[in-house]
């Protein structure tokens, strides 16, 4: 295993089967800056696994935090996914995060364990998720269809906005702000974020408009030629009231479906007992067959580490356990 400059590395990796969007420069670029990326690959002259990370640092501590991995073939060898990701430990930070946007392989998990990584004390991320097929007729619930109805009756309109400008920036961004003060959340999108992702004719903005022509929801979503991912969401509390959430998916898979993307991931799914299940019951309405990633494994230096991280976690980056 070796790190190795950006343009090697994507070239390297650029005829690999699984590259998820967590791994693309403009998302990596969206959400830290690009002095903190560290590109690693396990073989130069016979690449199978690789991926990019970032570095944080945080009471004197070293993290290097990777949101996945490419791999050649989904198909997993042990022994070399094993070899990655010890090798991986070696490369001088006190603590590493993985979060693996990887279909799940009992391969996978042997190796990861084998190799020393554990789950995190604390797991702040689901591992389910639902991809929907866009090449059959859409299965809804009562609810789906009792919406969908409204939302057309109450005159929205869907469109894919190809074209990216500064006003659909900002006017984005504003309600990405306001839903993420509605919930709580401390990560969210920021402008120059938006503006890297436009830099990859693959991220794509639907939008649902009202008949003032007013954005009320919004969705930026990963489409490449195999499969595509939900990314970021809003809905105003105008859309919410009339349907607009329902439109926007019904929009984006039928979009899919005319472009050939014969897959939608919507994202991940968090049944639970308090408030944060409505969203659950908003994606279960839609048909499609559940999945399971590979989640979240954690490697430290010493056993207090884990502790620390878990405060970090939970009280000064206020992440919600799930």
């Amino acid at each position: 295993m070796k790190e190795v400059s950006k343009s090697d590395y994507y070239r390297l990796v650029s005829a690999f089967e699984w590259i998820p969007y967590t791994q693309t420069l403009a998302y990596c670029r969206s959400i830290v800056d690009e002095n903190t990326l560290h590109y690693y690959i396990d073989d130069i002259d016979d690449a199978h696994i690789g991926c990019v990370g970032y570095e944080r640092r945080k009471a004197g501590l070293r993290m290097l935090c990777i949101s996945g991995e490419c791999l050649k073939t989904e198909a997993i060898d042990r022994r070399q996914y094993a070899e990655f990701y010890k090798a991986l430990q070696s490369t001088g930070f006190d603590i590493y995060e993985l979060q693996l946007n990887t279909p799940y392989n009992i391969d996978a998990e042997i190796a990861l364990r084998t190799a020393g990584w554990l789950r995190p004390i604390g797991m702040f991320s689901t591992t389910l998720s639902k991809v929907i097929a866009t090449n059959k007729p859409l299965s809804l619930d009562r609810s789906w269809k009792h919406n969908l109805k409204k939302a057309h009756e109450a005159g929205l309109h869907f469109m894919v906005r190809e074209t990216i400008d500064e006003s659909t920036i900002t006017e984005y961004v504003s309600h990405h702000k306001e839903l993420l003060q509605r919930k709580g959340f401390s990560d969210g999108l920021s402008a120059d974020g938006l503006r890297e992702l436009t830099n990859d004719p693959h991220y794509k903005i639907a939008v649902v408009c009202n008949k003032d022509g007013q954005m009320i929801a919004g969705h930026i979503f990963y489409a490449q030629p195999i499969a595509s991912s939900s990314i970021y969401a809003f809905t105003s509390p105008a859309g919410r009231e009339s349907g607009a959430a329902y439109m926007l998916y019904e929009g984006i898979i039928n979009y899919l479906a005319q472009n050939n993307i014969p897959t939608f991931d919507v994202g991940r799914l968090s049944p639970a007992a308090h408030k944060k299940n409505n969203l659950f019951l908003f994606k279960d309405g839609i048909d499609g067959e559940y999945v399971n990633y590979l989640g979240e494994w954690e490697y430290t230096r010493s056993k207090w580490i884990s502790l620390a991280l878990l405060f970090m976690k939970k009280y000064i980056w206020k992440r919600v356990r799930v």
